[in-house]
């Protein structure tokens, strides 16, 4: 992510609205860098586009973010929530599922690690409860073409079976801990027919 620049302050603290540059170096606010600029939303259109998130400052500074698209090892920690829903279990509340493996398909793109996080509802302790798996990509048979940029796909088992209520699962992972791209992960199981009074 790399800031491009400052658009001036939010309540009084900042320096104006921003002129965007011009080839020519002037500040008439018209911009001539890229002719697929859409000022009315912000947004660019064509073959090659960049995200760009505004955001205010602690100081009330205005500022533009350009996130690299290109780049898939996030300078802060990260999670992603996957619903509970995901098949085959979709179950409902009060209904119980059981998972004993994980398909996982990822793009192979460099050394790296996260972790699987499965959460769980225990009725009887009135709590939930989560089970880690660490997932490191690497070298194993140190193949010259790694990463070969290729879709891999993993059967994870977790030494048994996990079994509860609203099971869902979640993906952390650490700053810098290496370019991940998860295209698909699937919970194995199965899912009660019938709600567990």
């Amino acid at each position: 992510m790399s800031i491009i620049f400052n658009g001036g302050g939010g309540g009084g603290g900042g320096k104006g609205p921003f002129n965007p540059p011009t080839q020519g170096g002037s500040s008439s606010g018209k911009s001539t860098f890229n002719p697929g600029l859409i000022t009315s939303t912000g947004g660019l259109f064509g073959t090659t586009g960049a995200l760009m998130t505004p955001y205010i400052s602690a100081n009330g500074n205005c500022y533009i973010a350009v996130h690299d698209s290109t780049n898939f090892d996030t300078e802060e920690d990260a999670e992603y929530d996957y619903p509970q829903d995901t098949p085959p279990g979709q179950f409902q509340d009060l209904r119980n599922a059981t998972y004993n493996l994980i398909m996982l398909q990822y793009r192979e793109l460099g050394v790296a690690q996260f972790t699987i996080n499965i959460w769980k509802y225990s009725k009887e302790t009135d709590s939930y409860s989560n089970t880690p798996i660490l997932i490191k990509i690497q070298n194993t048979y140190n193949r010259s073409s790694f990463p070969d940029k290729k879709l891999h796909t993993r059967f994870i088992g977790f030494g048994g079976a996990i079994s509860g209520e609203r099971i869902q699962i979640k993906v952390t992972r650490k700053a810098n801990s290496g370019p991940i791209s998860i295209t698909k992960l699937i919970p194995c199981g199965s899912a009660d027919e019938v709600p567990q009074m």
